[in-house]
């Protein structure tokens, strides 16, 4: 209770590459997710990119003001904001579900001891049927953004056969 009690009450920030824009998140993420989509790729430059995400309310600018942001539109469901002065990422915008997104690596005390904090464990994998590299870490791996696409077993790399599929 003591562990959990602290979580709903920590903070956490994450600010640009230059520092101009800044966040602080309170309270735990609700969400963690590790995405390997084509776009997360591109954009990260990476095999996936592992983010954090709040409801908007829980999340306040620290420095700078949206006029310090460019906003790109991948899609319906996701807005990625990139500082003007450095085009470091700053936050992404999920409007469908009303949070606000930031990569772990941007946030400050978000890794200890070589690993992410408990707060930070994926809940799952999204679009891992597009994985560049397999990862092995005991999440659920979901073939595109949700378990009725189709989950992969980690293991085998095989797609998980449902009772509704048999």
């Amino acid at each position: 209770l003591k562990e959990q009690s602290r979580a709903m009450t920590s903070s956490y920030s994450s600010a640009c590459l230059c520092g101009n824009v800044s966040f602080r998140m309170n309270g735990a993420p609700v969400a963690v997710v590790v995405c390997h989509c084509t776009l997360c790729q591109k954009h990260s430059g990476a095999p996936f990119l592992h983010t954090a995400a709040w409801p908007a309310a829980a999340v306040e600018q620290t420095k700078g003001s949206d006029d310090d942001i460019i906003l790109h539109k991948y899609s319906e469901a996701l807005v990625r904001g990139s500082c003007k002065a450095c085009g470091g990422a700053a936050v992404s915008k999920t409007p469908a579900h009303g949070l606000l997104a930031f990569h772990l690596g941007a946030i400050e005390g978000a890794y200890e001891n070589n690993t992410y904090k408990p707060a930070f464990r994926p809940m799952c994998h999204l679009f891992y049927g597009s994985r560049a590299m397999d990862v092995r870490d005991g999440t659920p791996k979901m073939v595109a953004k949700a378990p009725q696409d189709g989950m992969i077993d980690e293991q085998t790399g095989n797609l998980i056969e449902t009772a509704s599929a048999q």
